[in-house]
């Protein structure tokens, strides 16, 4: 491992361990410039029929490849959501996943990281009020501005 490597790890590791305080500092910069655009990417790639993860059915597939089908199910309609950890998020999508997405929206890893393990459960209850999976492209069902509000509440 190179010295750049290390720096890189440190800096991620502090990140991590500060990882709420930054996804708050992050959702509050996002509502006060009116620019939702980088959640908004988030969104369309997890529950988007055109992102990268391919739908919300493939969403619920990629919980059951990794055991976390009980996880999933609970967002879906009525009841307790169980929390979402971000070692969860990283065995469910992958390093890769969350490195190209987090370039692709100019985020730091482990803060992309920190909001999917925040705003799935609620994407996913949101997106499945009555307690069924949407047939069509669910990322345009979210109200993205509302959702950010009920974080920092």
């Amino acid at each position: 491992m190179s010295l750049i490597d290390d720096v890189k790890k440190m800096a991620g590791d502090a990140i991590a361990n500060n990882a709420d305080q930054l996804i708050g500092s992050f959702i509050k910069q996002q509502l006060q410039s009116g620019n939702v655009n980088q959640i908004t990417t988030i969104v369309t790639e997890l529950i988007g029929d055109q992102g990268s993860i391919g739908g919300f059915k493939a969403l619920i597939a990629k919980f059951d490849t990794a055991n976390l089908s009980e996880l999933i199910q609970s967002w879906i309609g009525s009841g307790k959501n169980i929390p979402f950890t971000m070692d969860q998020v990283k065995s469910v999508f992958g390093e890769d996943w969350i490195q190209t997405l987090s370039e692709k929206i100019g985020v730091n890893p482990a803060i992309l990281t920190g909001l999917i393990s925040q705003f799935l459960p609620s994407v996913v209850d949101e997106a499945t009020k009555d307690g069924n999976v949407p047939n069509e492209n669910a990322a345009n069902q979210i109200n993205i501005t509302e959702l950010l509000t009920s974080f920092i509440k």
